[in-house]
């Protein structure tokens, strides 16, 4: 279970994730929604499955940060044995589009990853 305090500064890491790695369009809009939904997103668990990992307030936003992390340790690895790396990271993390004000979905097909 985290306390309110880990939630709040791992909100901020998410959204500093944001501002660091992303420009223009895209990160307006991710920057739109996630301000959007925070009270929602901020607390939200990962799942409403008690028996499923981050199922807890906070676990939404911790999993995406474990994600993002592991991501990049993958990415890392994938360059230093030489791999042809044809992607930014976090284009694979946040792979969303904007449909209307309030309305998202993913952007993301099993093709971009080859």
């Amino acid at each position: 279970m985290l306390q309110s305090k880990q939630i709040e500064q791992n909100w901020n890491s998410l959204i500093q994730l944001i501002e660091d790695n992303f420009s223009g369009e895209r990160k307006e809009n991710l920057l739109k929604m996630y301000n959007h939904l925070k009270d929602r997103m901020m607390f939200a668990p990962a799942s409403s499955k008690e028996h499923f990992h981050n199922a807890f307030p906070g676990g939404y936003v911790e999993h995406v940060l474990n994600i993002s992390n592991a991501v990049k340790k993958v990415y890392q690895t994938w360059k230093e044995c030489g791999a042809h790396i044809n992607f930014f990271i976090h284009n694979k993390i946040f792979s969303i589009k904007k449909t209307s004000y309030h309305s998202y979905t993913s952007n993301t097909t099993s093709t971009e990853y080859n």
